[in-house]
């Protein structure tokens, strides 16, 4: 995953799906930003920026992807009046978790056989070491955003609480570790209860989102989701287009024919829902 490679492997992956990736508004900046990505709407739908700072390795394809898919939805939003267009700096104007929702889709594709084995050099023995033991990565991520948000959750409940003492509960009650007692405490070092403040929740609504749009893709276009010309018109039609005239939980099911629910993420990480609630109802 050379990435001095990764605006043209974006580029050849999502023409092939359908989008006109060289005539899109989008202008792509490398950059030295506390993030590994960042998009801006700046004028919706004729200019938007899509920041990365890049890094090595899957994960920075897959952050290039999630903020792509930012400015692919803000360059082919068309409804006209500005407050509904969905501009992230407007408080209130979108709803954050189907935004990161709808990027993290294009993230999604990294996580695949068929796209790895396309755009990468990896050994099919390395790809499949990988895919064997991808999980227990995302269920650590999983965690560690539920132990950020009820840290934050929990802190402005009570401001004035001793917050170092506050995150070590939140460490042993969601990451299952308890730190030594002389392990500084990390919470004052993250830019993002500033800059995004009760923000972390929308990421593991937006893993729901994510994989159960990759399920509706699945079911409608098998296999031929990352070749499919008529992909990107269905993304179109069912994500983008109308903007915040409709709510987002509504563009959630048009598109996929159900609300949102945990089953897809589940099915992804690999958890068998009805076994998890059998050994949780047997005596100890």
């Amino acid at each position: 995953f050379p990435a001095d490679s990764v605006f043209s492997v974006i580029h050849r992956f999502e023409s092939g799906i359908g989008f006109p990736v060289d005539s899109l508004p989008i202008r792509e900046v490398v950059r030295d930003i506390p993030y590994g990505g960042l998009s801006l709407g700046i004028r919706i739908p004729d200019d938007s920026r899509f920041l990365v700072n890049p890094t090595r390795g899957k994960g920075f394809y897959a952050v290039a992807f999630h903020e792509y898919g930012h400015s692919l939805k803000a360059v082919n939003t068309g409804v006209t009046h500005p407050i509904l267009k969905g501009y992230e700096w407007i408080p209130g104007a979108q709803c954050a978790s189907y935004e990161e929702g709808v990027a993290e889709l294009h993230a999604e594709f990294t996580e695949d056989t068929v796209w790895l084995g396309t755009y990468s050099d990896a050994p099919a023995k390395v790809l499949r070491e990988y895919m064997a033991g991808r999980n227990l990565p995302a269920l650590y991520r999983l965690r560690r955003l539920m132990k950020d948000f009820f840290f934050e959750y929990e802190m402005y409940k009570n401001p004035d609480q001793d917050l170092a003492l506050l995150e070590r509960a939140m460490f042993e009650k969601y990451l299952l570790v308890t730190p030594e007692e002389n392990e500084l405490h990390t919470y004052a070092s993250s830019i993002w209860y500033t800059s995004y403040p009760c923000y972390y929740q929308n990421y593991i609504l937006s893993g729901m989102i994510a994989t159960q749009l990759q399920e509706a893709l699945t079911n409608k276009f098998g296999r031929n989701k990352f070749t499919d010309s008529s992909v990107a018109g269905w993304m179109i039609q069912h994500l983008y287009r109308d903007g915040e005239t409709e709510e987002w939980g509504e563009r959630v099911r048009r598109a996929t024919g159900k609300s949102l629910e945990t089953g897809a993420y589940l099915r992804k990480l690999a958890i068998d829902l009805q076994r998890s609630s059998e050994e949780e109802a047997e005596p100890k």
